[in-house]
């Protein structure tokens, strides 16, 4: 059963809708995303109206919502592995439900999300990115 739940796009570093409906664990078309939201305003997808509050990033990229990354949690380990490169700034890393600071409490080169103390286990990582 899928799960649909509404994020703040905001937190990602959009200027997006201020909440989109997504499914946990899926990669999405941001052009179906987009359809889907002129939808929900009233307007025709084969309307020529403009969606102003798009990113236009999301015209040409995927995102993802709720990746567990691949690596141990073992309390030493600190780098992880995502399925695809976030685009920069694009990002946004859940630890036990905690949106984390880039820069501060992590970084991200290629897929590769390195954080700057390792995870416990039984922690829960989850990340929100656009690639």
């Amino acid at each position: 059963m899928k799960r649909s739940i509404p994020i703040a796009l905001a937190s990602i570093g959009l200027a997006a809708a201020p909440f989109a409906h997504v499914c946990l664990g899926e990669t999405h078309n941001s052009l179906n995303a987009a359809a889907a939201y002129k939808s929900s305003l009233g307007i025709s997808t084969g309307s020529r109206a403009p969606l102003a509050v798009m990113d236009t990033t999301m015209t040409t990229s995927h995102y993802i919502v709720g990746e567990k990354p691949s690596g141990s949690l073992n309390g030493s380990n600190k780098v992880f592995t995502l399925a695809h490169s976030p685009l920069i700034g694009k990002d946004a890393v859940y630890l036990n439900g905690v949106l984390q600071a880039r820069g501060t409490d992590y970084t991200i080169s290629g897929a590769a999300i390195t954080f700057t103390n390792a995870p416990f286990a039984g922690d829960l990582i989850r990340v929100i990115y656009y690639y």
